[in-house]
């Protein structure tokens, strides 16, 4: 399931603020979502398509620090895999 799926329209902004989904949920939740929207395809595809989302979910991806959390992206290109000698 893709964000724009999932979170289509900015309704994941809102989830925690109203109650439907618990805080340790929704800070796993949106750092997955932060993870993806910020490698480098993705920021690519935004720029096209941010308009289709509603203005808060736009300032809530556009406006969050990216997560500490290793991309597939870095991982393909070696920089997030360590090797050991035996």
């Amino acid at each position: 399931m893709t964000c724009a799926s999932r979170c289509r329209g900015g309704r994941a902004g809102r989830k925690p603020q109203r109650g439907f989904i618990d805080n340790e949920s929704w800070i796993a939740s949106s750092e997955l979502v932060l993870m993806y929207f910020n490698q480098p395809g993705v920021k690519m595809w935004w720029k096209l398509r941010r308009g289709s989302f509603n203005p808060r979910f736009r300032k809530f991806l556009e406006s969050s620090p990216a997560p500490k959390v290793v991309t597939f992206v870095e991982i393909m290109g070696g920089s997030a895999v360590t090797q050991t000698s035996h």
